[in-house]
């Protein structure tokens, strides 16, 4: 499954899309976004790891991401059930046969 990715910056590894208000086109400079202040790297907190933007959680140590941690990023349950539910189907009451243009 393809979780939702944010861009970075190649050189420092700072986001270039904030995942908290999707500001995109941050420069590789700030520290901060400049709408809501969510730090521009995501790091763990833990052991100082720093990580990519999607990471939920540290591969070195396992615990939560600075992004998880300020709820910047879902839970992967939460976007894995949002791809993976069926849209609801629509109730044979709902359409007038009416106007079926055959």
């Amino acid at each position: 499954m393809d979780y939702k990715t944010y861009p970075q910056n190649i050189d420092n590894g700072r986001t270039e899309t904030c995942p908290r208000c999707e500001l995109e086109n941050i420069d590789s400079d700030w520290n901060y976004c400049p709408i809501c202040s969510l730090p521009t790297q995501n790091v763990c907190e833990d052991c100082g790891e720093k990580l990519d933007p999607h990471f939920r959680y540290c591969p070195k140590c396992g615990k939560e991401s600075l992004y998880f941690k300020e709820k910047a990023l879902t839970s992967w349950k939460d976007e894995y059930d949002t791809q993976h539910s069926s849209p609801t189907t629509t109730e044979a009451s709902s359409w007038d046969e009416d106007t079926i243009p055959f």
